[in-house]
């Protein structure tokens, strides 16, 4: 798998249940036909349930002039040696459709506001979930096939993994996306997807990069006899979880503390655990940087409310902010080091000057910053993915 994005076309895209999938076309300020693949496919975890940034990249792919699909994760399969998904072609809505959707949404809003959940209509083609025509996020003016076709992923021009799918067939869908790799630019790279997705390879880089001293281990009575020797707290996490799930603070003191990497460790069952210095800075909030591209595209602040955990997910709250010359020094040659390994869209937990993690499957931040300073970073976002300057 190249560390950039190859420009050289697939075979023409299938045609899918709702159609044949538009031709490509490059407008003026869209760059050269030789810059841009001529179909993108969004490897999602459901095609009608809002995927997360596959909306917001959808939108910016059309605005592209791409033919574009979401498939669905779990689908994936090898057929005679064709990686195979389900897909669902995406297109832009009718105006019609578009203003009935923002209507239906106006509507769902006020008895949000009121107190009272309205109960959504049920639009098979494009569900609503959300009433801000502004937010990438929202559907308003996509149209997603409502029935897939299975065909050979290696039929469009690049593949975007947004989405693992279950979680049992982990190490599965990593070698199909190996294999679709030899033949379609795959991002990020499966390599990249299997080693950084989880927390351990950072956690090895510090003569690199400064990051909170970590341990981990499947034994619970080897991770409290570091914890039992500091007088410091430290953050119990898995090594490879999202939305600030199963993330503890502890410390000696704390009559909870063993109890808790037992449990982390599955009592016994061999299950591994990471354990990891916390720092201070954090107090102060964590930067989530948004990398495409190799570069720096977009960053906001979060601050934790409810109690020590920074996610959105958990309560916390977001806010703008702008890079030190020092942050933007060290974020710039991480982005380096990550396109080097296949790494084209990434989101860096920063709290300087310390890397807290490096997300690699889908971060969000798109959506916030949009919420944040009106600025869509999609079509930014999605350039860099595809390496045009």
């Amino acid at each position: 798998m190249p560390d950039t994005p190859r420009t050289a076309h697939a075979p023409a895209a299938p045609e899918h249940a709702a159609g044949t999938m538009p031709a490509h076309t490059v407008g003026p300020a869209s760059g050269s036909a030789s810059d841009i693949p001529h179909s993108i496919c969004f490897l999602v975890r459901n095609p009608h349930d809002n995927p997360e940034n596959g909306v917001a990249l959808a939108r910016a792919a059309l605005g592209m002039g791409l033919a574009v699909a979401f498939g669905a994760a779990a689908t994936l399969a090898l057929h005679g040696g064709d990686v195979t998904c389900s897909v669902h072609t995406v297109t832009q809505a009718a105006r019609q459709e578009t203003a009935q959707a923002a209507s239906c949404a106006d509507t769902n809003t006020g008895g949000a506001a009121s107190g009272t959940q309205a109960a959504r209509p049920n639009h098979s083609t494009r569900p609503d979930h959300c009433a801000q025509p502004n937010n990438p996020a929202c559907f308003h003016d996509l149209h997603v096939a409502p029935q897939g076709r299975t065909v050979p992923l290696a039929s469009f021009g690049h593949v975007q993994v947004l989405s693992f799918g279950p979680r049992a067939s982990f190490l599965d869908y990593l070698q199909l996306l190996r294999l679709l790799a030899e033949g379609v630019p795959v991002t990020n790279s499966p390599d990249a997807l299997m080693h950084l997705n989880s927390k351990y390879l950072m956690a090895g880089m510090g003569r690199l990069f400064p990051t909170p001293l970590t341990h981990a281990s499947t034994d619970a009575d080897t991770l409290w006899s570091v914890v039992s020797q500091s007088d410091e707290p430290w953050i119990v996490k898995p090594p490879a979880e999202a939305f600030g799930r199963d993330v503890f603070l502890i410390s000696r003191a704390d009559t909870n503390a063993r109890a808790i990497l037992q449990s982390m460790t599955g009592h016994g069952t061999g299950r591994y655990c990471l354990l990891q210095q916390y720092v201070p800075q954090i107090r102060q909030g964590e930067v989530r940087v948004l990398l495409a591209g190799g570069r720096v595209v977009g960053q906001y602040r979060r601050r934790a409310a409810q109690d020590h955990r920074t996610n959105l997910a958990q309560g916390a709250v977001s806010e703008p902010c702008e890079l030190t010359p020092e942050e933007r020094a060290l974020c710039d040659r991480l982005g380096t080091w990550l396109l080097e390994r296949g790494v084209v869209f990434a989101g860096v937990d920063l709290a300087y000057p310390y890397i807290i993690e490096c997300n690699v499957l889908s971060p969000g931040g798109i959506a916030t910053i949009a919420e944040l300073t009106g600025h869509d970073l999609s079509g930014t976002v999605l350039r860099g993915i595809l390496g045009i300057p």
